[in-house]
């Protein structure tokens, strides 16, 4: 299999505003920083997606809510199905743009709901979508989406769904030896770029690749960082027992697990790993040259980005750790500098 060339590495100085070491060049530059309107009160932002100047804030924790935020608007919107569906269980997991600018909730009781891109209520979801975490989702260019599952017996799924949902086709591409972990830890991801899918699990040590036209798997590539090894066996399959969430604890303190994988742009990927050192949870990201896929940059950090899309990542800064007094947390909106570009 091909093997990624890790032909950068850059250390940040580990710090809320991402500042890079001055001998380094800079990787990610901050572009602004948004302060999200406080008509809506916001928990937590777990998920965010974001399409041009359309942001999906989700807030599925502590609030149970979804936001809409137009960049420039007075106001948060929140994603309230009631008018389509009176009376029925809203319980929203997350929420993702389409190519189309509408708007696809993933709820916990019915599969989800369909919004208009200014929030008002479009449709249901139909029925034959099966609900996945955020990160398994990768959106098409035509108004379409693919997902990324795993069935407990470790057989992997590719599913392809039309904007409302409906199936259009889905394969099996292959068991993973390391079911129980990836099974059950949130992590990995799936993109969608020029006709194939990209996608890793949270043990990652390769990048699987899948020609939807062709409908073929392609080679696999090796992901070997430098800084932690990737584990080897799997955990226990036995939640009561405890000796499974002992594995898992021990797995995290001893390896590197896949924490997302984005599109960062029509160039390139970002993959981000969170491991452990010296009692510190840090986070390594790094950028994948889709051309020859390569790695171009590793930067390791205290935080990780939360969202990538069109050359832009985004973190959230929660002012209220600060003693502020803001109501809700802002989004940093950083540039992503390809070394070609850099003077």
């Amino acid at each position: 299999m091909p093997k990624l060339g890790i032909l950068l590495l850059t250390l940040v100085c580990l710090s809320k505003n991402f500042q890079v070491a001055a001998q380094n060049p800079e990787i990610f530059t901050k572009q602004t920083e948004i302060r999200l309107p406080d008509n809506h009160l916001i928990g937590n932002i777990e998920a965010l997606d974001v399409y041009g100047n359309s942001f999906l804030i989700s807030d599925t924790f502590q609030q149970q809510q979804i936001y809409l935020y137009k960049k420039g608007a007075d106001a948060l919107v929140r994603l309230d199905p009631e008018e389509c569906f009176p009376g029925f269980t809203y319980h929203p997991i997350h929420a993702f743009h389409l190519a189309d600018q509408s708007l696809f909730l993933v709820n916990s009781g019915l599969p989800g709901y369909r919004f208009k891109p200014n929030g008002d209520c479009l449709g249901n979801v139909e029925k034959g979508f099966t609900p996945v975490i955020k990160q398994h989702i990768a959106v098409g260019e035509n108004g379409d989406f693919f997902t990324l599952r795993m069935i407990p017996n470790g057989e992997v799924f590719l599913t392809h769904y039309d904007k409302t949902g409906e199936p259009v086709e889905e394969v099996s591409v292959g068991k993973h030896s390391l079911p129980h972990f990836n099974y059950r830890f949130e992590g990995g991801g799936i993109v969608f770029h020029d006709g194939v899918i990209y996608y890793m699990w949270s043990s990652g040590k390769v990048i699987h690749r899948y020609d939807v036209e062709r409908k073929e798997t392609l080679e696999e590539i090796s992901f070997e960082p430098s800084y932690a090894s990737a584990m080897t066996n799997d955990i226990p399959n036995d939640p009561f027992s405890g000796a499974m969430f002992k594995a898992i604890d021990n797995t995290l303190s001893a390896y590197y697990v896949i924490h997302s994988l984005f599109k960062l742009s029509e160039k390139f990927l970002l993959i981000q790993t969170s491991f452990r050192e010296n009692e510190s949870r840090m986070y390594g990201i790094h950028v994948l040259d889709l051309n020859t896929l390569e790695i171009k940059e590793v930067i390791i950090t205290y935080q990780p980005f939360i969202f990538a899309r069109d050359g832009k990542a985004y973190r959230v800064n929660d002012h209220r750790e600060e003693g502020e007094g803001l109501l809700n947390p802002s989004i940093m909106v950083y540039d992503h500098i390809a070394e070609s570009d850099r003077n």
